[in-house]
């Protein structure tokens, strides 16, 4: 306040000659003067009051997120990351809760010109996603240089040589143990460069009898497990609740519900074996085998039958690749097979040994073993974009050709009762070795969660789907409830063009090494604790890489990036934000007009008070 009085004294010496006309002013006059000035003090004087509750704000950027289910996680975090970026000078401009449409355009099908803009000319700054990637974890097709939009769905933008080259040997690496090195090498390259903030992993909540043995709950959750070893003890029956009808009949053209069902039916080449570390062992084939990882020499078990006992040989095999390489089937993933496949890539060397051989080099092509035979001696002659429709119809009318190489096979499809009944396919044991323990395995459509929730407390359901999204404090008592880790997490993508935590070129100390240090500080400050506390800790875990934690390639040895806002704003702070002290300190800020006009009422009135006081 001295400082303050001090200038004050400096401005009235400063104008003093200027106001003498005006103290010959009547004192009528005077006093009327001397209120319009008061009154234009706080008309014009802009009064800025510093406490240690304000917050510095540096820059802005705007949240994009889908407004789809789970829309309750993202806002939970958006409301809390909301309040908790302006502590490091980072304000929220806009959350923008968006269908998918409007979320591509801005993003992954964002029309152009390119690079994708900040949000605010009309691309995006930061955005809230779930992201999953079933066993095969393949970053190169997110953040590799070449793959940025319009080329493919590089929509952060990253580009990193190191990344790139390291992906391209991760990829061609058909030794396990070397893909296992690559994997964690590009592991090591996110962890450092951020491209996006993995926020949490989630996991799925299983409810089920309690004495049920046998299952691999990553596998089932990932719909690549047969139940062969599935027992409860003193149980001959078992019983599945689902939250959706049965639609799709054919295994190749299925979605999670009616696959967990048909894989119990169907068979592969090969499988990913949690007694084996989660690596891909023979199934259906005694051996594979490649001297590249290009060209595969496969041979089938000769005493695999299907389960009406007719022989499964090297035919069966080429038939169904053939069906997913015919474009009028209509596959899914029928761009990236053939990618790598042709017709000419399956050659049938006797009736049980095939070769296979890729065009190029791809991330797990034992991926392509894995795929569910279909046998040639009942699919032959449906018309190509008429399977999904004759498998429903058989389903209905004559379940017994809905049969596979699986340990169980369709007894009925109940459509007004909305159940699945399964019994064992009675081949399974000559050929696999051992038969499965369940005799007979019900899936029931059951609407709600509290209808399946009491039908296990009852008994009448063995175990009940994840996705009906139950909480653990809902689990029956008397039974059980396992918690798996998915193929799946959510994160804050960033632009890594936008021009202050993407580039950084708009920083205080210009440069990406900025740009780095500031997406690191929001890693820091984003309240992981605080947002898992309000959604439910048992189903999630601190995300840290963005590779799913039931992936045989996580590497567990990097640690989570814990809240800290003191390390928060030394990032900030390398990046050249500097923040001013927060102590309760007042201040003023006057401009140069009212300053003048209070001066000069100033004088007037201490002058005005002096000659009042001068005796007559």
């Amino acid at each position: 306040m001295k400082e303050i009085f001090i200038k004050h004294v400096t401005y009235i010496l400063f104008i003093k000659r200027k106001v003498k006309p005006i103290i010959k002013l009547s004192l009528a006059q005077k006093r009327l003067y001397f209120i319009f000035m008061l009154v234009s003090l706080f008309l014009f004087v802009p009064f800025n009051r510093t406490t240690g509750n304000e917050q510095q704000i540096f820059f802005e950027i705007d949240l994009l997120a889908p407004a789809s289910c789970p829309l309750t996680i993202y806002n939970v975090f958006s409301n809390t990351i909301v309040e908790e970026l302006p502590k490091i000078g980072i304000g929220i401009n806009e959350t923008d809760f968006s269908g998918w449409a409007h979320i591509a355009n801005r993003t992954w099908n964002y029309p152009g010109p390119y690079p994708i803009p900040p949000y605010d000319k009309g691309g995006y700054d930061i955005f809230l996603i779930g992201l999953g990637w079933w066993e095969s974890w393949n970053p190169a097709s997110l953040y590799n240089s070449s793959l940025m939009p319009p080329n493919g769905d590089n929509f952060y933008q990253y580009a990193n040589p190191l990344f790139d080259s390291t992906a391209h040997n991760y990829s061609h690496a058909w030794l396990n143990n070397d893909r296992l090195h690559w994997a964690q090498e590009l592991q090591a390259i996110l962890y450092e460069d951020l491209p996006t903030i993995t926020l949490f992993y989630p996991k799925d909540l299983y409810p089920h009898h309690v004495a049920l043995e046998g299952w691999n709950s990553p596998f089932w959750m990932m719909t690549k497990e047969s139940m062969e070893n599935w027992s409860i003890p003193g149980k001959s029956t078992f019983s599945y609740a689902l939250p959706a009808e049965f639609e799709y009949f054919f295994v190749l053209d299925s979605d999670h519900y009616d696959g967990v069902w048909l894989q119990q039916i169907y068979n592969a080449l090969l499988t990913l074996d949690p007694l084996a570390n989660n690596n891909y062992t023979s199934r259906l084939a005694t051996s594979y085998s490649s001297s590249d990882g290009l060209t595969y020499t496969i041979q089938i078990n000769p005493s695999a039958v299907w389960a009406d006992g007719v022989t499964l040989n090297a035919s069966d095999v080429e038939f169904t690749y053939k069906l997913l390489l015919t474009p009028e089937f209509r596959y899914k993933d029928y761009d990236y097979w053939t990618k790598y496949l042709t017709n000419d890539s399956i050659v049938i060397n006797n009736e049980f040994e095939l070769t296979i051989t890729f065009s190029e080099g791809c991330v797990f092509p034992e991926d392509f073993l894995t795929i569910d035979l279909v046998p040639k001696h009942i699919w032959e002659g449906v018309p190509y974009g008429n399977f999904s429709a004759q498998a429903k119809d058989w389903a209905e009318k004559d379940p017994s050709k809905i049969i596979g190489a699986g340990p169980y096979m369709l007894a009925e499809y109940n459509k007004s009762a909305n159940f699945i009944h399964l019994i064992k396919n009675p081949y399974f044991k000559d050929w696999f070795g051992s038969a499965p323990k369940f005799n007979d395995i019900y899936f029931y459509y059951i609407t709600t969660k509290s209808e399946a929730l009491n039908a296990l407390a009852s008994g009448e359901i063995d175990m009940v789907d994840t996705q009906y999204a139950i909480r653990v404090d809902e689990v029956p008592s008397g039974t059980a409830y396992t918690l798996v880790n998915t193929e799946s997490y959510y994160e804050m993508a960033i632009n890594n063009y936008h021009p202050i935590i993407g580039t950084g070129e708009h920083c205080p100390i210009a440069g990406k090494q900025s740009a780095k240090y500031v997406r690191r500080a929001i890693n820091h400050i984003v309240p992981r604790e605080v947002i898992k506390n309000a959604w439910g800790a048992y189903l999630l875990e601190d995300g840290i890489v963005p590779c799913p934690q039931n992936s045989p390639f996580f590497d567990s040895s990097l640690q989570p990036f814990n809240y800290n806002l003191t390390k928060a704003k030394h990032y900030m702070e390398l990046a050249g934000y500097i923040f001013q002290s927060t102590s309760p300190t007042p201040s003023i800020s006057l401009t140069i007009t009212p300053i003048v006009a209070l001066m000069g009422a100033v004088v007037i009135f201490l002058r005005f008070r002096k000659r009042q006081k001068k005796p007559t």
